[in-house]
């Protein structure tokens, strides 16, 4: 069974992983972007040359806008957890999204059943 130390790393990994990926992601729209721009001679629009200058603002604001969006997507359809196969957790069957901490309960019991 891991123990919270590990989960909290892997969960920290996670988190930073996102936030690299999401980086990423902005480099290459931006790049994409101005060789679109540039191809059809249409200038560079005023939210885009403000979201070049002030990257840090403009990388939290898609990341919460996208966090709201993925939130409002999951509080209105069903959310399934499943670990090795096993289905532990379903928004259907119990009309909720679980919290972290049950979350990570659920994790710990499933490897302590697994271990057994």
């Amino acid at each position: 069974m891991p123990s919270n130390n590990t989960l909290s790393f892997f969960i920290q990994v996670f988190l930073v992983s996102r936030l690299k990926e999401i980086s990423i992601h902005h480099q290459s729209f931006v790049g994409f972007s101005e060789r679109m721009l540039d191809a059809l001679n249409l200038g560079r629009p005023a939210l885009f040359v403000w979201a070049n200058e002030n990257k840090i603002s403009a990388g939290m604001i898609v990341f919460f806008v996208l966090n709201t969006m993925e939130q409002q997507l999951l509080s209105t359809g069903a959310f399934e957890v499943t670990l090795n196969g096993i289905n532990v957790w379903s928004k259907l069957d119990t009309g909720r999204l679980p919290s972290a901490d049950e979350l990570q309960q659920i994790i710990q019991q499933q490897y302590s059943f697994k271990a057994m």
